[in-house]
């Protein structure tokens, strides 16, 4: 403490403009012949002291900002000092809603100079690049995570206080003043020599050296629980709160890097605290022992991203991610990120153009995709598995480009859906163009002894790259195996997919899933409340229960509201004023997919329905995934099926026909029966 009290006293600001107030705290020394000394020494520095009962930092900062009299504060730790113009070039640079920060400098045993690039660490690193100028504090949030080396006006500092729950709330603790007071950093110039030396004895990260538990993961976690209780909101506030979810998770990764096995350790304490901002990216990043290509991903608003969403997680394993920007084509909702985000390291966004079929646009994505697979593995070292879902040619096209450079890597490939023939039972027409990626596709294929699609169509390619290259393939259902390698003209091939292939539903998310966001709704009691959930096409709609509705007597159809969401909602709720129902349906907009989850527990029961495939198809190949959803909401289900259907097979509280208005009355009498009987 001598050390960091002659700094004090040797400023060039005048010891008359400052005054150091001393707080010891904890069972430590009473350190009052230290004082007396530095006053003996130093007979003109203002000192003033106090402490002994004083539990923790946080408290006694609190209580040094209790006592201060001057306009503005900085904090220096014991073990610590400042360079003789710190003060001086801190005041310089103060101004309303700005932080002046200095530069700093951690001292080593056996580092000499103050400006060793030895000694340099994650908060000059951040700074020097701002040198002289004033930024906002998300650009430089490890500046954030030393409670000294910032002054700060004094009346925000005691406003926004020190969290005494946190045993390292440093960063909380600036979040709070930041977002308080709207203030930026003032990044001082190193002309000005406005330098904190933090010293290794000091307890600081630079110090140390063997990855803890919990100094690395849950005294990070207790700062990223504090930190999403910061406010008031702003886009700034908020930036912010990003940067430092980023930086507090970086020791998460130091950890999981020296202990891989845990990581379900550290999930379930992220998952017992209810963290919801941890950079999952950041903690995993380098530990990825898998690699998925998948075209569309969350946060994009799309069925088939979140179902690949939910094979990633449904692995566990954590996993690189090969994907493509869709803003032109798909809207977000950040929500459903959160789905595979604790399995998702590094994701890779290939730039460019995006289209679904364009062949221009995929062969574009494929050359791409297998530049960001090499540059992956040059960081992170082999990948042992790749996945792909079918549900975009793109994603097949890059996975197969990428197994044919790598034929070791276990292709684990998923088909969504028939892809050579939509539901309808037409043939997808888009075609490939001849040049050198189908030359490798087509060679690849031969080598792998099948035979090469006749022609260029790109769905039939997809099909069969998967069948020939593909270690694993996984069908959503057995009708769909059965249709798909039914018509596949490679009988070689497909007796070989017999052999390698699986039937897996699509994933149910775990129960915390329908917890995660805080809709709800106000429905009439005394009726029963049906859902459905979905987009409208001609082989699937809602005809069987708005003809059933119409079927019920007035009484009866008292008993029943139906709630309808969809991407369409007002042609929806045109056409069910045009038949009069209007007073039993509403209609809405489609939800954020956490909002979704969460209200299919509100309700009494939900409806699902399969695609009309009769004259089509011989056997109906598909199987609704918004039955994935529902199994895990707890709510009755009402399964509107086709004979012989996947769906029709799946035990629900209620079943009809598809086609059978008759058969949905009679299900909706018995629902609006049940409402009486619990009244």
């Amino acid at each position: 403490m001598g050390r960091s009290l002659a700094s004090l006293a040797n400023q060039t600001l005048g010891v008359d403009a400052f005054e150091v107030v001393l707080v010891w705290h904890g069972p430590s020394e009473d350190p009052s012949e230290a004082v007396v000394r530095a006053r003996a020494e130093h007979p003109t520095l203002v000192l003033r002291s106090l402490g002994g009962t004083v539990l923790g930092a946080g408290q006694a900062r609190n209580l040094g900002l209790a006592m201060a009299r001057g306009r503005h504060v900085t904090f220096l730790d014991d073990g610590d000092w400042v360079s003789p113009s710190f003060l001086k070039g801190l005041l310089a640079a103060a101004a309303p809603g700005v932080v002046p920060s200095a530069f700093v400098t951690d001292i080593r045993a056996g580092v000499t100079g103050a400006r060793s690039e030895d000694r340099l660490n994650d908060v000059s690193s951040a700074l020097l690049p701002h040198e002289g100028e004033t930024v906002l504090a998300s650009q430089v949030p490890a500046a954030l995570a030393l409670a000294g080396a910032k002054l700060v006006p004094t009346s925000a500092a005691r406003q926004a206080e020190f969290p005494v729950h946190l045993r390292h709330g440093e960063a909380v603790y600036w979040a709070r003043v930041v977002a308080l007071s709207h203030a930026e950093l003032r990044v001082a110039a190193v002309a000005d020599d406005v330098v904190y030396f933090r010293s290794g004895a000091a307890g600081s990260t630079a110090a140390r050296r063997v990855p803890d538990y919990d100094l690395d993961v849950t005294q990070q976690l207790e700062c990223l629980e504090a930190l999403g209780e910061v406010g008031p909101a702003s886009s700034a506030t908020n930036r912010l709160l990003t940067a430092l979810a980023t930086h507090h998770s970086g020791p998460i990764n130091d950890w999981l890097l020296a202990h891989p096995d845990g990581h379900a350790r550290v999930r379930a304490d992220v998952l017992g605290r209810d963290v919801r901002n941890i950079d999952w990216s950041r903690a995993n990043r380098g530990l990825a022992t898998d690699i998925a290509v998948v075209y569309c991903f969350p946060p994009y608003v799309d069925t088939s991203a979140v179902v690949s969403a939910r094979r990633i997680r449904e692995q566990g394993v954590v996993t690189d991610l090969i994907t493509q920007e869709l803003d032109d084509l798909r809207p977000r909702d950040e929500g459903s990120s959160r789905v595979a985000a604790e399995f998702v390291a590094t994701r890779s966004s290939v730039p460019g153009p995006s289209s679904f079929s364009s062949w221009d646009t995929i062969e574009a994505f494929s050359v791409g995709a297998l530049k960001r697979f090499r540059a992956l593995e040059n960081r992170y070292g082999p990948y042992r598995r790749l996945y792909s879902r079918s549900q975009w040619a793109a994603s097949t096209i890059a996975a197969a480009e990428i197994k044919l450079q790598r034929p070791d890597l276990h292709w684990r490939a998923e088909l969504s859906d028939p892809l050579f023939y939509d539901i309808q039972g037409r043939v997808r027409g888009r075609e490939m163009a001849e040049g050198d990626m189908v030359g490798r596709l087509r060679k690849g294929i031969v080598s792998a002894g099948f035979t090469p699609p006749a022609g260029l169509l790109l769905f039939e390619w997809c099909e069969r790259l998967i069948y020939a290259l593909a270690d694993e393939v996984v069908f959503t259902n057995e009708n769909q195996r059965a249709y798909m390698l039914g018509y596949c003209a490679d009988r070689e091939a497909a007796r070989r997919v017999e052999s390698i292939s699986s039937v897996s539903h699509h994933p149910t998310l775990p129960a915390e899933f329908y917890r995660m966001a805080d809709d709800e709704l106000e429905l009439e009691p005394g009726v029963a409340h049906l859902a459905y959930f979905g987009v409208f096409y001609p082989t699937r709609g809602l005809t069987e229960l708005t003809d059933g509705l119409a079927l019920l007597g007035p009484e009866e159809r008292a008993r029943i509201r139906l709630h309808v969401f969809t991407s369409a909602p007002h042609d929806v709720a045109a056409k069910v004023a045009d038949v009069g129902l209007d007073d039993v349906v509403s209609v809405s907009g489609y939800l954020p997919f956490l909002s979704f989850l969460k209200v299919t527990t509100l309700f009494d029961v939900l409806v699902v329905n399969d695609a009309s495939t009769t004259g089509h198809h011989r056997i109906n190949p598909y199987l609704p995934s918004k039955l994935s959803d529902y199994l895990g909401s707890g709510t009755p289900i009402w399964a509107i099926s086709e004979p012989g259907s996947v769906l029709s097979s799946i035990p629900t509280a209620h079943a009809s026909t598809v086609g059978d208005p008759q058969g949905a009355a009679a299900v909706l009498r018995r629902i609006g029966a049940a409402v009486v009987a619990r009244s």
